[in-house]
């Protein structure tokens, strides 16, 4: 009956050690989310900064040409031509600043998914581990897959001989089949 009391409190406190692993795991992955947010919104208002800059350029250039031109005898026409030159240029480097902002939000959502797939990932590991721990202890033995990752319960094989259990690969955390 004590054993039994003992096997319980342990099975008890795995799981809120796996409960609070997890909790502390995904509270991180949700700061870095916030952060990576901060990130894009401060990456959006250097874009809107540079755009704003470019065509602010690009109006001081075109008043300038117009200027030059209208001192000179300029016609009109070559007036219009110049200007429509810089607006191109301009409208190419916004262009390019758009370009970039674009690239750069889709690699931030890019990080922002692989961290709440990985956040994902390790939380369901250590479910699978508490598992695994607890039914092992039931069954009257402890669990080597969560004391060491490379004893054999973990590689599938006990004595040299097939033990049935589910392979966990301690390098990719994937599951590998029944040896």
């Amino acid at each position: 009956m004590a054993t039994a009391a003992l096997m319980g409190a342990s099975i008890g406190a795995n799981a809120l050690g796996t409960i609070f692993g997890n909790i502390q795991r995904s509270k991180a992955a949700e700061a870095a989310m916030k952060e990576q947010q901060r990130q894009q919104n401060r990456m959006q208002e250097q874009a809107r900064e540079q755009r704003s800059d470019i065509a602010r350029d690009a109006d001081r250039e075109i008043a300038t040409a117009l200027a030059i031109a209208s001192d000179g005898g300029g016609t009109g026409a070559s007036a219009a031509r110049l200007g429509s030159a810089i607006a191109g240029i301009a409208g190419l480097s916004i262009g390019r600043v758009d370009s970039n902002l674009m690239e750069a939000m889709a690699a931030s959502r890019a990080e922002q998914k692989a961290i709440q797939h990985e956040t994902r990932t390790k939380n369901i590991l250590s479910v699978i581990k508490f598992v695994g721990s607890s039914a092992e202890m039931l069954a009257g033995r402890s669990s080597p897959a969560t004391k060491d990752p490379s004893s054999p319960a973990v590689a599938g094989k006990v004595g040299g001989k097939a033990s049935g259990k589910l392979i966990i690969s301690s390098k990719t955390g994937k599951l590998g089949g029944r040896v």
